[in-house]
């Protein structure tokens, strides 16, 4: 069910930011890991990000590179669009975890700024 697979990642927020809550990283990866398997965009999202910032997770651009494009290939909200495109853009201009590619740059970066729109 859709609703319940997003309260799953927001449920990892709450958890990863310690809001409300306990601060668990640890359970917070595995709810995104839980929500991303069951097709929700915001877990393959925070995954995406978890692995691109490394705030709790080694980081692993290319990981983080595939969890933003899964996000983008799920079903997902205008803003879940836009934060995605966006972060997978940076990576592909600057060729962290994937190879420089400007034209996929460009493509993201307006994909982005359309769906902000």
């Amino acid at each position: 069910d859709h609703h319940a697979n997003f309260a799953t990642s927001v449920l990892g927020v709450y958890y990863e930011e310690g809001i409300g809550i306990k601060k668990d990283t640890k359970l917070a990866f595995e709810l995104y890991e839980k929500a991303s398997s069951a097709g929700d965009y915001k877990g393959s999202y925070r995954l995406g990000l978890a692995y691109e910032k490394g705030n709790f997770i080694p980081a692993d651009n290319k990981k983080a590179a595939y969890y933003y494009q899964k996000s983008l290939n799920q079903k997902t909200s205008p803003k879940g669009i836009s934060c995605a495109a966006n972060d997978l853009a940076k990576l592909y201009a600057t060729g962290r975890g994937v190879e420089t590619k400007d034209q996929q740059a460009i493509v993201l970066f307006k994909k982005a700024a359309m769906a902000d729109m």
